[in-house]
């Protein structure tokens, strides 16, 4: 076998991986843009108490993450150098990063060992995370002033992270 059919029999391969999982992602999301964000209450570690409803007004970057999930953690590394960094004292915006099954006490550890400076809130029991998808993290909903999520996404790369940048500028500049 040459070279070149090994190459092109390996890219098939990734690109049918690339779209099952696509359509995995796609059919575990159960809020998609243009939708109502769903209403929850959530207690972050800081003791407030935030429901979702009553952040009308404000751009929400909810991102959904498990400490042991690798992509996770490289996605809020930049999250916090980037959007925390930018966005973070911006009245209008606010960034929650959410534990799935995991509890406050876990996350407390988890944002003092990785200097996360961003708010953070427990999931033990997946209660918000149901409302938004079955599976796939770190995944991420961007929610509009009005309440209408702007973006749905899963997993991270680069190019992801990228797209969410631009979609929180447009949200908070009403472009």
């Amino acid at each position: 076998m040459n070279l070149n059919l090994i190459g092109l029999l390996v890219l098939s391969g990734l690109l049918s991986c690339q779209a099952a999982w696509s359509s995995d992602v796609e059919a575990s999301t159960l809020v998609h843009a243009g939708e109502l964000a769903p209403d929850f209450e959530m207690k972050l570690l800081s003791g407030d108490v935030l429901q979702l409803s009553e952040l009308r007004g404000k751009v929400v970057l909810l991102n959904f993450f498990a400490t042991w999930c690798p992509p996770c953690l490289e996605e809020m590394s930049q999250m916090e150098k980037v959007i925390q960094q930018e966005y973070g004292a911006e009245p209008n915006f606010l960034m929650v990063a959410i534990g799935r099954e995991h509890s406050a006490s876990e996350l407390r550890a988890f944002q003092a060992k990785n200097g996360f400076s961003f708010p953070m809130a427990p999931d033990p029991e997946r209660m918000i995370y149901a409302k938004y998808a079955d599976s796939y993290i770190p995944r991420n909903v961007l929610i509009g002033k009005d309440g209408i999520v702007l973006l749905s996404s899963a997993g991270y790369t680069p190019e992801e992270f990228q797209v969410l940048l631009n979609a929180i500028q447009n949200a908070l500049t009403g472009s």
